[in-house]
């Protein structure tokens, strides 16, 4: 018997979404300050929102939240826009 035959079809989605976020965090991290600094001109801590970002993104594909065919890097980066917005 296959041993993921057994795991809940959510249970993959997540597991998938999570190795999916981990491989995208060292472009995001390096990336995303530098984006939030052109737009913002240096009026928040764009490595904190990018932080913050990931960790609320981490949190949602821990809860479930978010579909198998969500788009990591365009999730995170609106993420971290809207935290910037309400900075």
């Amino acid at each position: 018997m296959d041993p993921s035959a057994s795991e809940e079809p959510s249970a993959s989605v997540e597991v998938d979404l999570g190795q999916r976020l981990l491989d995208y965090y060292d472009t995001f991290i390096a990336e995303e300050p530098r984006v939030l600094r052109s737009v913002w001109n240096g009026r928040l801590s764009e490595q904190a929102c990018a932080q913050e970002a990931f960790l609320k993104v981490a949190r949602k594909v821990a809860a479930g939240d978010l579909g198998p065919g969500v788009k990591i890097g365009a999730y995170l980066r609106t993420t971290s826009w809207h935290l910037a917005v309400d900075t």
